[in-house]
């Protein structure tokens, strides 16, 4: 995968000294009596090669649009979530992490704390999308945890996977996610006029597309490389976590964790909308928000979003199992039924409630950009506009108890 991020800068390399040397040595074609032939040979070429240039220049200089944001929990102040956490680790032999993060996203994840100098100093954290923490139970939730974690079971394999991840995810990041040029191209084509709206913009829209084909090529086939050792990983990481929640929590948890995914995204979108609107008022719990968006889903359309889950099609070859795969080799190991638990993970906090809201105020102002007062965040009944939605769902307070029928 390395290999792929060097070839990536030489083929940059060489396609500029190129078009260098082709402008500078090749002046010829503009004189002599073949010059109306030579004039097209001189600058399509040039065009070209320069075309190319800004196109594979734009990704190694463009800055991302949204940061990535978490918030650290203390210890001592969650002794309920670091003990479970400890636990669990125990039980699948991984390292235990250093620190327990917590976001707003759908899923969790595990990872060297700091990026390269975690990874140097082999300090793990742990990172919780809190909606995840909301909708699942704890036996669904220890699936979740016992996955993530367990790619950290073996050291060297889990800076190997770590490597691997990393490249991928940037791979992804440059070809998918808008950055400050996309977002530069998108008020340049509102504003401008004339002779920049009719050649400049639509070129330099090509030279965005032509970069993120480039990208593309570099991203399948980083993934067709690595997708055998990913798998392996993959199916090596859901052993770990099926032993101890049971193949049912792993099916449910699956199907929900994706129902999350699409319910964050369309929270998002709603946002974002928000900075266009003369409407200052946002959820006061971004995680309650999601779990309305998930229950205005209808029965149908939860089958079919379920159906989806487990098809996983791709318009790019991916390096992960399918959701499908995944059950089907889960199915055919041989695990003993595990008790399920109904109570939900949000449990293991000491206050949800509070590191919910002050999650969600940190979102809104570093991720999204939103400029907001404190009067201007609004309860979820309030927010929703839809009145046949009903009342946001209440969080109950929570225990602190461990259930040692997990581990």
């Amino acid at each position: 995968m390395i290999f792929l991020l060097f070839l990536y800068v030489f083929l940059f390399l060489f396609i500029a000294s190129t078009t260098f040397d082709h402008i500078v040595d090749n002046t010829s074609l503009l004189s002599g009596k073949s010059i109306i032939i030579g004039i097209p040979l001189y600058i399509i070429p040039m065009f070209l090669g320069i075309l190319l240039i800004v196109s594979m220049l734009k990704p190694l200089i463009a800055r991302p649009v949204s940061k990535r944001f978490s918030i650290v929990l203390s210890r001592k102040k969650e002794q309920a979530l670091y003990a479970f956490v400890d636990k669990l680790c125990h039980s699948i032999g991984s390292k235990i992490p250093s620190t327990i993060e917590v976001d707003c996203s759908a899923h969790a994840s595990a990872g060297f704390r700091g990026g390269m100098i975690g990874f140097l100093e082999d300090e793990l954290t742990l990172i919780v999308g809190l909606p995840a923490a909301y909708e699942l139970t704890t036996t669904e939730f220890t699936n979740l945890l016992a996955h993530e974690l367990g790619h950290f079971t073996q050291k060297l394999g889990m800076r190997l996977y770590y490597i691997i991840t990393s490249i991928q995810k940037l791979f992804h990041r440059l070809i998918f996610e808008e950055d400050k040029i996309d977002q530069k191209l998108t008020v340049l084509l509102i504003t401008s006029s004339g002779f920049m709206r009719s050649f400049v913009i639509p070129i330099a829209n090509l030279s965005v597309w032509l970069s993120r084909k480039i990208l593309t090529a570099f991203m399948v086939a980083g993934n067709v490389i690595s997708s055998f050792y990913i798998r392996l990983m993959e199916f090596d990481a859901d052993r770990n976590a099926v032993r101890l929640s049971g193949s049912e929590a792993f099916e449910s948890s699956l199907s929900k964790l994706h129902l999350l995914d699409i319910a964050v995204k369309e929270a998002f979108s709603q946002l974002q909308m928000r900075k266009k609107s003369e409407d200052t008022s946002l959820p006061n719990d971004f995680v309650l928000f999601v779990s309305s968006i998930m229950k205005q889903t209808s029965a149908e359309d939860t089958s079919k979003t379920k159906e989806a889950a487990l098809k996983k099609l791709m318009g790019i070859p991916d390096k992960n199992p399918t959701d499908h795969e995944r059950i089907v080799k889960v199915n055919s190991l041989l695990v003993k039924a595990v008790p399920q638990s109904d109570t939900l993970a949000s449990t293991l906090f000491a206050n949800f409630k509070e590191t919910t809201k002050t999650t969600s105020s940190h979102l809104y102002r570093e991720v999204l950009g939103l400029q907001f007062g404190k009067d201007s965040l609004v309860p979820i009944d309030k927010f929703i506009a839809a009145p046949e939605s009903g009342p946001a769902p209440e969080i109950t307070e929570n225990t602190t108890e461990i259930d040692n029928n997990f581990f």
